[in-house]
């Protein structure tokens, strides 16, 4: 997919996150869940602009699945149920509770000494909300480790090759007036 024409008239790209999940395909594995959804489209349309904001070194911010998308593409790889594997927590949210709750802090990160996440913050670790069914297995290349959870499972990364690009796992966006670390990310 050639999308050069529209991004070399943006300034940068936000990767938002999504209901859908990325297709295992994309890093060597078979689907394990028939009730999962997925969105091909979202996934070459991820695709094709995470390379060219790389070609381009355009500012790339993730979060949720788009963290989950900019690893893939990159040649990582996903758990496709956290909750079933051994020694991760379970990092779903209750679909059951009130958008509050669903969006509340949940555990913490620790943050990587040396990263622009503590820079940014000024913290060792932070609270963060968790509302995701894929994690991180295996990390893309070229990204580096900004923010780890309590079970192990990296939860941010940024994108040294880029002037700025950074990737969470959680949902800064929710908090981002009432909380001000989740505002400095922002």
């Amino acid at each position: 997919m050639d999308i050069t024409h529209w991004t070399e008239h943006l300034d940068g790209v936000f990767l938002t996150g999504a209901y859908s999940m990325v297709n295992p395909s994309l890093y060597g594995e078979s689907k394990i869940d028939a009730d999962f959804d997925y969105d091909d489209q979202r996934d070459n349309l991820s695709r094709a602009l995470i390379q060219n904001m790389l070609k381009e070194d355009k500012p790339l911010f993730a979060v949720c699945r788009g963290l989950q998308d900019i690893n893939v593409a990159l040649g990582g790889s996903l758990h496709q149920s956290l909750h079933e594997v051994e020694g991760m927590n379970d990092h779903r949210e209750d679909k059951n509770a009130p958008l509050a709750e669903q969006y509340a802090d949940t555990h913490s990160v620790t943050l990587n000494e040396d990263g622009i996440m503590r820079k940014i913050t000024g913290r060792n670790d932070i609270l963060v909300n968790s509302l995701h069914t894929q994690g991180i297995k295996e990390l893309g290349q070229g990204l580096q480790v900004e923010a780890v959870a309590e079970d192990g499972l990296i939860e941010a990364f940024s994108i040294p090759q880029l002037t700025f690009g950074l990737a969470l796992q959680w949902h800064p966006e929710w908090q981002v007036t009432q909380n001000p670390i989740q505002h400095k990310l922002y």
